[in-house]
């Protein structure tokens, strides 16, 4: 009877201390956030010449389906969660972000969020980017999406002539050269720094550059850099982006016959255009694009990885939030010998 008469009082003292918590608004949540859930997934087809990509074989893939939520605890603060399914296999969180929006020259956002440098990284969801490729610079000079576990702070300043936009990195970096060596735990005492400088002269277009530096190895001896210039232009339907990026990391390549190190140095380009005609006949929007880039993923050495490309593609949408893609590209090397890589890429979005 004792030891029932126990645990009949530790119940009621935890029920107690449970109302208790709750009506403190201790609880986590609260129904009045209202949390907002969308997604974009896309299915794609490739058919590339023998040296191309999928060694020339045509084949569909499922390649991506993001599902996002945010909840605005407040009007100025929010918490943002974007996860992505890859290629039918692999799960992964591509960002979680806090957001705190206190003036229109301070925001800041922080947690595991996209970097400001390069531009494309924000346009890197199927519905949203022109093209069903990206490119070179934006998969092979910056590593891919880049996301950075950091503090963001950004925000748009008016001044007499123009608008000047800033974005201000504070993060881990990079832990290596390569596009897998993106990290969400630092490796080392140093953190990067990163800043992007925009300006609007006239409304629709965009002009500006960014840099950012930080140590990449364990022990912090060596850094990397990253410089770029972009612009973007928006008038009616027409569309121009444009971006040049450089990247350097010291000592990062090694001669195994000279027993010596050396930096690795990174450079690309891209021009991107673009021209939507809404209300075609039964259709949402059509709209032609063309591109061209080049890369050069090591200046000491000139090969066939050194490429310069010419794409040409059109979009069809439908309805809203359905589109269609369609491109071929053109792919010619520095050196011989050329490379039977030409090829085409389509794509279906539905986006929620």
């Amino acid at each position: 009877m004792k030891k029932s008469a126990i645990l009949g009082l530790m119940t009621i003292l935890i029920m107690g201390a449970g109302l208790k918590v709750s009506a403190q608004g201790d609880e986590i949540g609260f129904p009045g956030s209202f949390p907002e859930f969308h997604g974009v997934g896309d299915l794609q087809y490739y058919d590339f010449a023998e040296d191309g990509t999928k060694n020339g074989i045509p084949t569909f893939k499922l390649q991506t389906f993001h599902l996002s939520v945010e909840s605005y605890i407040r009007k100025d603060l929010s918490i943002f969660m974007d996860t992505e399914w890859e290629e039918g296999k692999d799960t992964k969180c591509e960002r979680i972000e806090f957001k705190w929006r206190l003036y229109e020259a301070l925001n800041l956002r922080f947690g595991k969020t996209t970097s400001p440098i390069g531009i494309e990284g924000e346009l890197h969801y199927a519905s949203i980017r022109k093209l069903t490729s990206r490119p070179f610079v934006s998969r092979q000079v910056i590593p891919g999406t880049w996301p950075e576990v950091g503090i963001v702070i950004h925000g748009q300043i008016p001044l007499s002539q123009i608008e000047l936009k800033y974005d201000a990195i504070l993060s881990n970096g990079l832990k290596g050269p390569e596009r897998d060596d993106r990290q969400t735990q630092d490796n080392n005492s140093s953190k990067m720094i990163g800043l992007r400088i925009g300006a609007v002269p006239v409304k629709g277009l965009e002009t500006g550059g960014y840099y950012s530096t930080g140590k990449y190895d364990d022990d912090g001896l060596y850094s990397f850099d990253f410089t770029g210039a972009y612009l973007i232009l928006e008038h009616r339907a027409l569309n121009v982006r444009s971006e040049y990026i450089l990247n350097e990391f010291q000592h990062a390549k090694f001669d195994s016959v000279a027993n010596t190190s050396s930096d690795i140095k990174r450079n690309g380009f891209y021009v991107q255009a673009s021209y939507r005609l809404y209300n075609q006949g039964n259709l949402n929007y059509f709209e032609p694009i063309v591109r061209y880039d080049m890369i050069d993923p090591d200046e000491a050495i000139t090969d066939n990885n050194d490429l310069s490309r010419f794409t040409l593609g059109i979009n069809v949408s439908p309805y809203e939030h359905f589109l269609f893609k369609f491109e071929y590209q053109l792919t010619a090397e520095k050196e011989d010998p050329k490379l039977e890589n030409n090829g085409f890429m389509s794509q279906a979005v539905i986006d929620f």
